[in-house]
């Protein structure tokens, strides 16, 4: 299963691999217990480490214990009936331009540059908000 139309129940590819799941699929399966926040996180992590020694597109990644216990309160969130929206359990990552508490940044830190197309709120143009 590569994707779904809205209102499809979801359920894992027949292959099992959730990381292949687009989001709206992968959130379903979340939402109705086919899968877990910490299956899913488990199957990320194992394509993270199969594939970024290659693509090296995660430079700073955070500790795998601390990701799969978040991902664990995750799923005791939706057994007492919380839920965090449409992306609640699903792993993502944080450009490392932004600056993010205990991850390396890699862009130089500099001042805004005052853009000639301000953005709606006045404020100059800048790398990240």
């Amino acid at each position: 299963m590569t994707a779904t139309t809205a209102g499809t129940a979801a359920s894992p590819p027949a292959h099992g691999d959730l990381t292949a799941l687009d989001a709206l699929a992968l959130s379903a399966a979340i939402r109705d217990g086919a899968v877990s926040c910490r299956e899913v996180m488990q199957e990320f992590l194992a394509r993270i480490d199969r594939l970024n020694p290659h693509v090296n597109a995660i430079i700073a990644l955070r500790d795998e214990g601390e990701l799969l216990a978040e991902a664990g309160e995750r799923d005791r969130m939706l057994r007492r009936g919380e839920c965090l929206g449409r992306l609640h359990g699903l792993p993502h990552a944080v450009k490392d331009l932004c600056d993010v508490a205990g991850l390396a940044t890699t862009t130089p830190i500099r001042p805004p540059v005052p853009s000639s197309n301000p953005r709606p709120s006045g404020r100059s143009s800048e790398v990240c908000d």
